[in-house]
């Protein structure tokens, strides 16, 4: 599209970018700049939009070993449902914001 691209190497970086208006836009990785977002104060928080669609969309994903799984297969399951639920009703915005680190 024309745009000229910087890599950082945390989303902090990327975030302060964004409030220093050295950039105009970034992109990340939902969660992570998710959680970021709501650990900050709501006069910052503002400032970002989420767009949609969103550049590329995979699935999110929780690996176990093989080892793990082959002896826990219910419980990889249960651990697998639960995100889906917690993403799927809400709840996963009030753990961002709970355990968002603070620093942003």
């Amino acid at each position: 599209m024309g745009g000229e691209v910087f890599e950082v190497n945390t989303d902090k970086q990327l975030l302060e970018l964004l409030f220093l208006n050295r950039v105009d836009a970034i992109i990340g990785l939902e969660n992570m700049i998710d959680a970021k977002n709501h650990g900050l104060p709501s006069s910052q928080r503002v400032l970002v939009e989420k767009i949609e669609p969103a550049v590329i969309s995979t699935p999110y994903y929780l690996a176990f070993s093989n080892k793990y799984y082959s002896e826990n297969p219910d419980i990889a399951w249960l651990i697998w449902n639960t995100i889906y639920l917690l993403k799927k009703n809400g709840e996963l915005d009030s753990l961002y914001e709970k355990y968002a680190d603070k620093d942003y």
